[in-house]
């Protein structure tokens, strides 16, 4: 592999790892506006006693149903594991959760600054090598 075969895959591998940073992001940024709409649910609850709701089954898909209890909430943990919490914990374990999304959003912004910035620099030599 000659100097400009080497410098053209180096240029297309930093554009593939910008690309799937974005797509990561893109995932992460979705994973924080739920995280949102949990600290919002969550404290809505607070204010409900008992109260009739529509419980999602996945597709876009409810069914009807009541909600006796809002001062226990279960919490999913992680794999799997599913334990009861108070609402005010429940909503601890959501405040940590949207810190480490921040933190891991922040890394990969970091990551595709680096990127772009290794990109711009190789944009002139890759120019001179293809003539242009």
């Amino acid at each position: 592999m000659d100097d400009k075969e080497k410098k053209m895959f180096q240029f297309q591998m930093l554009q593939q790892n910008a690309e799937e940073i974005k797509k990561r992001m893109q995932i992460i940024l979705k994973t924080f506006e739920e995280i949102e709409l949990t600290k919002k649910a969550l404290s809505d609850l607070n204010n409900l006693k008992k109260s009739q709701a529509l419980i999602p089954i996945g597709a876009g898909s409810f069914v009807k149903g009541h909600i006796d209890d809002v001062d226990k909430i279960l919490v999913d943990v992680g794999g799997g594991i599913i334990i009861e919490k108070t609402s005010t914990e429940a909503l601890k374990i959501t405040e940590d959760r949207e810190e480490q999304v921040k933190q891991a959003l922040s890394n990969l912004s970091m990551q595709e600054q680096m990127i772009q910035a290794e990109i711009i620099k190789l944009q002139p030599e890759i120019q001179k090598l293809l003539g242009g």
